[in-house]
């Protein structure tokens, strides 16, 4: 796998704030892709042909769609822009907020290595975003360490948030795997020590106790078809009957975290 990255970016900074922007680029070549069907994993190798292909990428029922091998490029391409904003409105008091922008995508005309015939299991990529990459996210934090009476003690107070747009969970990208946009919040309260030699601190993980998926796959050996399969006229998929596993994320969790220097 082979990746050229661009990026162009600007820092501002002025009193009690900074603002780094960046905008990006890339394009993998070789990319590579792993899924499981239901029965064993599937291990491919992306790239693009620079002919049009005229659908045969997208076909569910037969591996069609060669391409010379000297007419590849690079299957994925990424590009986006991300900014990072660090705010300083008080004394003991500060805020970060950050945006992230990714369009990260297959691009259409697929192929395997050296122009091979995709094969019928990721019919559906061509042209969308890839899994597990969210087009918006969006973060936020903010901190408050003010000083506890005349003895050297800070208190700390703390939260952060992540929100993100839709993703696909699944390496195939089936609709039945798609994750909805969701928000964690996390936070955490303690004292600190003198110059910080020692801290206590309580903290707790996706607060709300929010329920997602992190991965999809297909249930091994349980039914067969999908929504898009049924949709493409697939006469072997003419039933969207599969089942599905997912792989959920870390629920709400807590403890006390104790530092110290020596």
């Amino acid at each position: 796998e082979k990746v050229d990255a661009y990026e162009v970016g600007l820092k501002l900074k002025g009193k009690g704030y900074s603002v780094n922007i960046a905008g990006f680029y890339n394009l993998f070549d070789n990319f590579q892709l792993n899924a499981f069907n239901g029965t064993n994993f599937q291990v491919v190798t992306l790239q693009s042909c620079k002919d049009n292909l005229n659908g045969a990428d997208t076909d569910s029922n037969a591996a069609t769609g060669a391409c010379a091998s000297n007419r590849t490029r690079p299957g994925v391409i990424s590009k986006g822009v991300e900014i990072e904003t660090f705010l300083k409105p008080a004394r003991d008091l500060s805020v970060n907020i950050g945006l992230t922008y990714s369009d990260t995508k297959y691009r259409r005309n697929l192929t395997g290595a050296n122009g091979a015939p995709l094969p019928t299991t990721f019919f559906q990529l061509p042209g969308r975003q890839i899994s597990n990459a969210p087009k918006y996210v969006v973060t936020a934090g903010i901190g408050y360490t003010p000083e506890l009476g005349s003895s050297g003690l800070t208190g700390l107070v703390y939260f952060d948030t992540r929100l993100q747009s839709d993703t696909n969970t699944g390496s195939d990208l089936d609709a039945e795997k798609i994750q909805d946009g969701f928000a964690l919040v996390n936070g955490r309260i303690g004292v600190r020590g003198p110059s910080e030699k020692w801290s206590v601190e309580f903290f707790t993980q996706n607060i709300f106790n929010k329920k997602y998926q992190q991965i999809g796959a297909d249930g091994p050996l349980a039914g067969s078809g999908t929504i898009r399969g049924v949709q493409s006229g697939d006469p072997i998929r003419a039933t969207a009957n599969q089942l599905f596993i997912g792989f959920p994320g870390e629920p709400r969790t807590y403890g006390i975290t104790v530092r110290g220097k020596f």
